[in-house]
């Protein structure tokens, strides 16, 4: 388990506040470098909808936002492995 994601799960280890860091390291914090800007931008707009809902602290935050970005890679994991099977089925 990396540092960040133990402190979203309540560790000790503090994480900077999300509003104090530029787009890049949020997203490099998050293992999320190589999302392109379109879901950069509809991941940013589902993060501040959930956190307007639910108020968060700190930590909240980041593990919804550890969730999220574990989602987005499953799902293009998952997209990659359809393409490979219908590939190897043609």
């Amino acid at each position: 388990m990396s540092d960040s994601e133990f402190a979203a799960c309540g560790g000790t280890t503090p994480l900077a506040d999300p509003r104090d860091m530029t787009p890049d390291e949020l997203f490099a914090t998050l293992g999320l470098s190589d999302m392109d800007d379109s879901e950069r931008l509809e991941f940013v707009r589902y993060m501040n909808a959930w956190s307007r809902h639910y108020l968060p602290g700190p930590n909240k935050w980041w593990m919804q936002a550890l969730l999220q970005a574990n989602i987005w890679k499953r799902s293009i994991t998952n997209h990659i492995d359809s393409l490979i099977t219908q590939a190897l089925g043609q």
